[in-house]
C-alpha cells in the first residue's frame, strides 16, 4: 500500500530546498573560510605588531627610568650636606636639614618619605610623616646594608613595621667636607601607595587592548603592578624576567602567573638594572577580533539573505519538473493506467529525463509484479520468505487476527547434506514445502524460516486444531521416502496468537522454544508451547 504524497512531502526533504541548501552552504562555507583565513592573518599581524609595540613602549619607557633614577640620585646626592663631624647635635643644624627634607620630597614628589641616617645608624632626620623615627636606630636589614656599603645603591623591597609599608629606598652616601663618611640619605617610594612610578606608568596602561607594564628589580620582585595585590612578589622564575635580570631585552609570547597568555616587550634599565614589561594579553586581540568579525558577518549578513532569496526562486523553477515527475513515477505500481504527462522543459538534461522516464514506464510497471513476487518468494521452495513472515505477522498483529504458527525442522538435516550432497538436500526442502502446501488451507500461508526450518501461519486456528495440522503434516512426511536420501522425519513447536506472545518475536520464541523440546524429546514429533501462568 502506496503512501500519497502528501505524507513523502511532510517526511522528505524537497529538491528545492536541497538546492537552496546547496548553494547556502556553499556561500557560508566560503564566507566562513574568508572569514577565517582573514582571522587568523589579522590574529598574526596584531600579535606582530603587539610584539612590536610593547617592546617600543618598555624601551621607551626603561629609557625614562634610566633617566629618573639618576635624577633622583643627583637630587639625593647633592639635597644635604654635611659641614662637619657632630653636626647632628646642632639643633638648628637639624631643624634645617629637616625642611631641606621636605621641600625636596614636596617639590620633586619622587619620594614618599626621606630620611637621613648617620654611620652610627641613628635617624637624624626625616620628612614629616615619619618624623617620629628621628633619634630611632634603624632595624631594616636593607638599611643596614646601605649605611656599611657606603655606596649608592637601591634597596630590595622590604616591609618596615615602623610605618606599616612595603618599599624600596634608595641611598646616597653623606660625607663632609673633610670626605668623612657620615652615613647615607635615603629617599623611599612605598610601593603599594601613590609614588613616582604610579605616576609614569599608569598613563600608559590600559588601552583598547588592556595592555599594562609591569617593573621588577635585580632579584625579579616586583615593584609595579597594576594590580597592588601583586607588588613585592617574586616572580624570578617567569622565563621573561630571568632574561631581564641577565640585561637581556626583547619580545616574545609568554603564560604569566596566572596561567594567560601574554604578549610582551621587555628591556632593563642599564642605571638600576630593573626590568620594564609591557604586557597585552593574548585574550584581549582575540575579543577585538571577534568583535571586529562579527560585525563584519553582520555586514554581509543583508547581501547574503538576499542571495539565499533569488536561490529559493530559482531552485524551485529548477525543481517543480521534478515534483511533477515523482508524481508520474508514483503510478508506476499501480494497476490503473499511467497519466500521460508530456510537457518540454527549459533545462535539457531534465526534459531528457522526463520523456526518458515516460518510456520506460510502461515497461517498469509491467516487471512491478513480477519484482513484487520475486521479492516476497523463496527461489529454492517457492515458499514466501522470512521478510515476508515478519511482515504479515506484524499485519495480523494489528488487525488482532487470532492465529496460530507451526515451525518445522528437519531433523539431521546437517546430515543428509554431509551424506549426500547440498543438491539432495535442496531436495528434501522441496520435497517438504511441497508436501506444505498440500496440507494447508488456501488462506493459510507457508514460509521457508531459514536454513531447513519451515514456518506455517494458520489464520483463525485455535492451538489445538494447529497442533493436529502439524501431527497430520508430521506423519505425511515420515510416510514419504526420497529415492535418494530415504526416511525423512521432522519435528515441530506450534504456538498460539494472542495466548503465547503479543509481538512478533515473542510468539516466534515460543514456537522455537517448543520446537526445541520436541528436538530434545527425541525427534519427530510436534509439542505444543505451553500457556504463561
Amino acid at each position: 500500500m502506496k503512501a500519497p504524497l502528501s505524507a513523502y512531502k511532510k517526511r522528505k526533504i524537497s529538491l528545492a530546498t536541497v538546492l537552496s541548501g546547496l548553494v547556502f552552504l556553499c556561500v557560508l562555507v566560503t564566507i566562513i573560510l574568508v572569514l577565517l583565513s582573514s582571522f587568523r592573518s589579522s590574529k598574526l599581524l596584531m600579535e606582530r605588531t603587539a610584539l612590536s609595540t610593547n617592546f617600543s613602549k618598555a624601551s621607551k619607557m626603561s629609557d625614562t627610568l634610566d633617566a629618573l633614577t639618576k635624577t633622583i640620585r643627583l637630587s639625593l646626592k647633592y639635597s644635604v650636606q654635611i659641614e662637619q663631624e657632630g653636626m647632628w647635635d646642632e639643633p638648628d643644624q637639624v631643624q634645617r636639614m629637616n625642611e631641606d627634607l621636605n621641600l625636596m620630597k614636596h617639590s620633586s614628589n619622587f619620594f614618599n618619605s626621606i630620611v637621613v641616617v648617620d654611620k652610627h645608624g641613628i635617624i637624624r632626620g626625616a620628612t614629616e610623616e615619619i618624623s617620629s623615627l628621628i633619634n630611632e636606630p634603624i632595624t631594616s636589614a636593607s638599611l643596614k646594608q646601605a649605611l656599611a656599603s657606603r655606596r649608592s645603591s637601591i634597596s630590595d623591597p622590604f616591609f618596615d613595621e615602623r610605618t606599616g609599608n612595603l618599599f624600596i629606598m634608595v641611598s646616597e652616601p653623606l660625607y663632609d667636607k673633610n670626605q668623612q663618611y657620615e652615613g647615607f640619605i635615603g629617599g623611599s617610594i612605598y610601593l603599594k601607595k601613590n609614588n613616582v612610578m604610579n605616576t609614569i606608568f599608569e598613563k600608559n596602561t590600559n588601552d583598547f587592548l588592556e595592555s599594562y607594564f609591569y617593573i621588577v628589580d635585580q632579584q625579579g620582585n616586583l615593584l609595579f603592578h597594576p594590580d597592588p595585590m601583586l607588588i613585592g612578589k617574586n616572580i624570578s622564575k617567569n622565563m621573561v624576567v630571568k632574561k631581564l635580570m641577565a640585561g637581556q631585552s626583547g619580545s616574545e609570547m609568554i603564560t604569566s602567573i596566572n596561567g594567560s597568555e601574554l604578549l610582551v616587550g621587555y628591556a632593563s634599565v642599564k642605571e638600576n638594572g630593573w626590568g620594564i614589561v609591557a604586557a597585552t594579553p593574548m585574550q584581549s586581540i582575540k575579543d577585538q577580533l571577534v568583535y571586529h568579525f562579527k560585525n563584519a558577518a553582520v555586514t554581509i549578513a543583508i547581501p547574503l539573505l538576499l542571495l539565499i532569496f533569488a536561490v529559493i526562486i530559482l531552485a524551485r523553477r529548477i525543481a517543480n519538473p521534478f515534483l511533477k515527475l515523482s508524481q508520474f513515477v508514483s503510478q508506476l505500481g499501480d494497476a490503473g493506467e499511467l497519466s500521460t504527462w508530456r510537457k518540454n522543459h527549459w533545462i535539457r538534461e531534465t526534459d531528457l529525463l522526463i520523456k526518458s522516464t515516460i518510456n520506460v514506464g510502461s515497461l517498469i510497471q509491467a516487471q512491478h509484479h513480477q519484482l513484487t513476487k520475486d521479492a516476497e518468494t523463496d527461489p529454492l521452495t517457492g515458499l514466501m520468505n522470512r521478510r515476508t513472515l515478519i511482515k504479515f505477522l506484524t499485519l495480523w498483529m494489528e488487525e488482532k487476527l487470532p492465529f496460530s504458527i507451526i515451525i518445522i525442522d528437519i531433523d539431521r538435516f546437517k546430515r543428509v547434506n554431509d551424506k549426500f550432497g547440498h543438491q539432495a538436500g535442496d531436495a528434501v526442502l522441496r520435497q517438504l514445502a511441497q508436501t506444505v502446501i498440500h496440507a494447508i488451507r488456501p488462506e493459510d500461508i507457508g514460509y521457508r524460516y531459514g536454513g531447513e526450518e519451515l514456518v506455517i501461519l494458520l489464520q483463525q486456528t485455535a492451538l489445538p486444531e494447529a497442533y493436529l495440522v502439524a501431527e497430520q503434516l508430521r506423519i505425511a512426511v515420515e510416510e514419504g521416502v526420497d529415492p535418494v536420501v530415504g526416511r525423512v522425519t521432522i519435528s515441530q513447536g506450534v504456538a498460539q496468537y494472542p495466548l503465547h506472545g503479543t509481538s512478533p518475536e515473542e510468539l516466534l520464541q515460543k514456537a522455537d522454544q517448543a520446537l526445541y523440546q520436541a528436538k530434545n524429546a527425541g525427534r519427530n514429533q510436534t509439542i505444543a508451547a505451553a500457556a504463561e501462568v
